[in-house]
């Protein structure tokens, strides 16, 4: 091989012991005082000639200082420890004894021709050893998109560093940051890119952050990131019109309680009237499609007499019962006392059924704008109910997992669907133990789409600001982006999924800059990957075009 014309900064040299998988390293005084963890470093391969017939591309995994006058195990170098300890000085010791040593993980090797994932035999020491240039970086992790893109730069480089897009989707990712981190940010770039790269996005955010951040008309941006260049279609939660059965199942239980409309009334025949007004709206909602507060008075008074009145309800082909009681004036006291009662639920009912009715926008309409390619946000953030909420999430989710489902039966191709859904805030529908019906159902939906979505070509990244408390069936995750957090909670649970070092290494990323990448979306693989985030949409782009030669019209 020949010697480079510009070779990259010397860090330090090898040394003792260098064996085929780690090496260690004494640094060079002029990067004493830099940020030396997890930098990707290269070193040269030499043979018996000290002759140049390779490339080792390595990671630095640990840092400490070593001083020969400071050892603790001889007499000598406790007798210093005990000086500073005792007068807070160095005895008679240069500062300059100091060395940094490394210990470098050899993570790949190239002969010339061919990168292999391991050495066949242990390097000489004393080669010099460097911070891996953009040049080195990409002939080991080279470009290929759309399937590869990066939403960042490898530490202390300029080299956008490429994550498998098809891994990262798929495989499900998992994103975690704390407080002012810039989660948010982070995932709408990933957002950004999936998209740039041709993949469906939706997005389901309870925050209202993404809508903001995608609305053309908004001019002062919650965040850098500006998704409106996109044209992306955005949807708000409450503006949904709900389907028959969740009227049913959902908003009219949440709307009317059955005991206080019929307090003195058996359960047996509370019972029966319920069913009797369930089965009775449902034929009423399939055919006519909207309901007032009247028209629903209507349908309790023939659920309990058993009449069909005359007007829409005969018109749509209700059939006619028995009373629920037998004795007239058992029916007529007990309907009276019903009418009393269900006049205080008038304004809950216009709220939760009467106008949500009259909304226009469907599941479908959101489907059909996300199978188009357009990116789509949910916005979720109007809606106070968190069991609501989760209805929503449940919906699109299952929704989405269907048509995925359903696109692979017709092909039987691995990826057909090419999809990934976004969920803000991910302890809201995926929480480690859920409460209440809907959010049991939501998880559940999750944990099957997590699980056999992937086939299809339906991947998941779930973002939150906490590790602790989010369903790890649910998640399913195979790639984590990982930000500083700061609870002893979180920072345990992450300890056991990924291990201290890397936990260690996220709690030194710098907020709004940094993140740890790890996992099968990264070249990188388990070993943790520190990457400076891009600023914005236009860098994103910038780099797509430089590394990966994109080059077409948002």
């Amino acid at each position: 091989m020949e010697k480079e014309k510009n070779p990259p900064k010397r860090i330090g040299n090898l040394v003792a012991p260098a064996t085929i998988d780690h090496v260690w390293a004494i640094t060079s005084d002029e990067v004493m005082d830099e940020d030396l963890l997890f930098r990707i470093v290269e070193y040269p391969f030499e043979n018996r000639e000290r002759k140049k017939i390779g490339i080792v591309l390595g990671q630095i995994e640990k840092v400490f200082t070593q001083n020969e006058y400071m050892n603790p195990w001889s007499r000598r170098g406790r007798a210093h420890v005990s000086f500073i300890a005792k007068y807070g000085e160095l005895p008679h010791v240069r500062e300059s004894m100091d060395k940094k040593v490394m210990k470098i993980r050899n993570l790949l090797y190239f002969d010339g021709k061919t990168i292999s994932s391991s050495l066949k035999n242990s390097p000489n020491t004393g080669v010099a050893i460097h911070f891996a240039d953009a040049k080195t970086l990409s002939l080991f992790y080279p470009w290929n998109f759309p399937y590869t893109g990066a939403i960042g730069y490898a530490k202390g480089s300029k080299y956008a560093f490429p994550l498998d897009l098809n891994l990262l989707c798929f495989m499900n990712t998992l994103l975690v940051a704390g407080i002012g981190h810039g989660k948010t940010h982070t995932a709408a770039l990933l957002a950004a890119l999936l998209h740039l790269a041709g993949k469906k996005v939706l997005v389901i955010d309870p925050t209202g952050q993404w809508a903001m951040i995608a609305d053309p008309e908004l001019k002062e941006k919650p965040l850098k990131i500006d998704l409106s260049v996109f044209k992306p279609a955005i949807f708000y939660g409450e503006k949904l019109k709900p389907d028959v059965e969740d009227i049913i199942n959902f908003y009219l239980l949440k709307t009317i309680n059955w005991r206080n409309i019929f307090p003195t009334t058996s359960a047996d025949k509370r019972e029966t009237i319920r069913t009797r007004v369930y089965d009775i709206l449902s034929d009423f909602l399939a055919k006519k499609g909207s309901i007032d507060f009247e028209e629903f008075g209507e349908i309790l008074i023939t659920a309990v007499t058993g009449r069909v009145p005359i007007g829409i309800l005969s018109e749509i082909g209700i059939s006619s019962m028995s009373a629920v009681w037998k004795e007239r004036e058992d029916v007529k006291r007990n309907l009276r006392l019903a009418l009393k009662n269900l006049n205080r639920y008038r304004k809950e009912f216009n709220l939760n059924i009467k106008e949500k009715l009259s909304n226009v926008l469907t599941f479908e309409n959101i489907i059909q704008r996300f199978e188009s390619g357009e990116l789509t946000i949910v916005d979720l953030s109007a809606i106070p109910d968190d069991e609501e909420k989760c209805l929503i999430a449940k919906k699109i989710e299952d929704y989405v997992f269907n048509k995925a489902l359903e696109e692979y039966k017709k092909t039987h191709k691995e990826y057909v669907y090419n999809a990934c859904i976004f969920v803000e805030e991910a302890h809201r529908f995926l929480p480690e133990s859920p409460e209440g019906e809907q959010q049991t159902d939501c998880q559940k939906i999750f944990i099957r789409g997590a699980r056999e979505g992937r086939k299809y070509g339906l991947g998941h990244i779930f973002i939150d600001q906490r590790f602790i408390g989010l369903s790890k069936e649910a998640m399913q995750t195979q790639t984590y982006i990982l930000g500083r957090v700061t609870t002893p909670g979180d920072i345990g649970a992450l300890e056991s999924i990924v291990g201290k070092d890397i936990t260690s290494a996220i709690q030194r990323t710098v907020p709004k800059r940094t993140f740890i990448v790890t996992g099968v979306a990264s070249p990188l693989s388990n070993q943790p990957c520190e990457i400076e985030i891009f600023s914005s949409i236009d860098e994103l782009k910038k780099n797509l075009k430089e590394f990966g030669g994109y080059g077409g019209k948002s």
